[in-house]
């Protein structure tokens, strides 16, 4: 028998926008090929904490620490149309915009 998931927190989404933080200062300091990826996947997991919470709204705070951070990611990468991951079939570009961006000093 499967174990059911327990069902997404405040707390959870806090902890993975930390991650994500934590990533946005390797981005930023001259990481290379093999860590971007890593750290681009702690946006994922984001994204699937937020996905999963579900359609109850976020606190305002939370709301505006999620977008600084994904506005810092845009100001030090660029948007390019080839994807992080070899396969971009299995990443729609709208929806996983974050694999479509490289870091200035890996242009």
């Amino acid at each position: 028998m499967r174990k059911e998931k327990p069902p997404v927190t405040l707390q959870d989404i806090e902890e993975w926008l930390e991650g994500w933080e934590e990533s946005l200062r390797w981005i930023a300091s001259m990481c290379d090929y093999e860590e971007y990826d890593y750290d681009l996947s702690k946006r994922e997991d984001l994204d699937e904490a937020l996905r999963e919470y579900g359609d109850e709204p976020l606190p305002a705070a939370l709301t505006e620490r999620i977008a600084r951070a994904d506005q810092h990611f845009r100001d030090i990468t660029e948007e390019s149309d080839r994807c992080v991951w070899s396969d971009s079939r299995k990443y729609d570009r709208e929806r996983y915009w974050y694999y479509y961006r490289w870091p200035l000093h890996l242009r």
